[in-house]
């Protein structure tokens, strides 16, 4: 299958009409419910399918913008490595996972077009992704970096938003569908990783990795313990005072595994860098 047709309920229509037009020119396109079999888990319908296509193509509006389904197909595009080719429908700028996600991804926009011409517009977008190496629209995790500088500095800067991201979802009491999306960041850490590998140690990249599962469990824990003092001192600061944890027991193992997994972290990124980084935690909230 060529393409996945990532869209929100609402731009159903423009869709259908994007499928006709791409399959007019012998590009097989999937797109739900059409292509869901009767009786199939809709879910796992959808995952197989991303999974099956060579791109993702993503008509994003405000209604995608808002659309929990929307935000996890482009999580899972991002995780299986396809190549995202997004359709500006209108003026709606993504926000929160979105913002986050489509970051680095090369956008048609379309939002002055007439309906006609945007779809003429995507198609051959699509069709010319799909036609080249397919490494012209990919994801912001598997862009490779050439200036080991700048890879370091982009590694930093995804190490950071993993963790801030989970701060802040349990700050904001994030829903599930929310909490998805920060999810996502881990994956853009892990498949930057991959795709830069030649900038970084192997100790660094067992550092981060380590880094990036602790935070997650101990932001798991957290999020399990809604209104506690732990939680609090989580979201809103780096350190927890004695008391908490002595009045948290359920979440100290977590804290030391995290605790040793960021000083990991942090000693093998500032030897690779040569010391350019004082203290993570400072320099995430100084």
């Amino acid at each position: 299958m060529d393409a996945f047709i990532s869209h929100s309920s609402e731009d159903a229509a423009f869709a259908a009409e994007l499928v006709e037009l791409l399959e007019a020119q012998q590009i097989k396109c999937w797109i739900a419910p059409r292509d869901i079999p009767p009786g199939h888990d809709y879910a796992a319908s959808i995952i197989d399918a991303i999974i099956g296509s060579r791109c993702l193509a993503l008509i994003f509006t405000e209604h995608a913008n808002k659309s929990p389904h929307v935000m996890r197909e482009i999580e899972r595009a991002i995780k299986y490595r396809r190549p995202i080719i997004p359709l500006r429908m209108d003026r709606a700028e993504p926000t929160g996972s979105f913002d986050y996600l489509l970051a680095t991804v090369q956008w048609v926009s379309a939002f002055q077009l007439p309906s006609t011409d945007a779809l003429e517009e995507f198609s051959r977008a699509v069709c010319k992704l799909l036609k080249g190496s397919g490494r012209g629209c990919t994801a912001a995790s598997s862009a490779p970096i050439n200036d080991s500088q700048m890879a370091h500095e982009k590694l930093w800067q995804i190490a950071r938003d993993v963790e801030l991201g989970y701060r802040q979802a349990c700050r904001v009491k994030a829903t599930d569908d929310e909490w998805t999306g920060f999810d996502a960041r881990q994956i853009v850490l892990n498949e930057f990783l991959i795709a830069n590998s030649r900038h970084f140690t192997s100790n660094l990249r067992e550092a981060t990795q380590a880094y990036s599962r602790s935070v997650a469990t101990l932001a798991k824990r957290m999020r399990d313990a809604p209104g506690s003092s732990a939680a609090k001192h989580w979201a809103d600061t780096t350190v927890f005072v004695p008391e908490v944890l002595e009045a948290a027991n359920r979440v100290a193992d977590e804290w030391r595994v995290y605790e040793e997994a960021n000083g990991n972290f942090e000693r093998e990124f500032e030897r690779s860098v040569r010391g350019r980084r004082s203290s993570f935690f400072q320099s995430l909230f100084r």
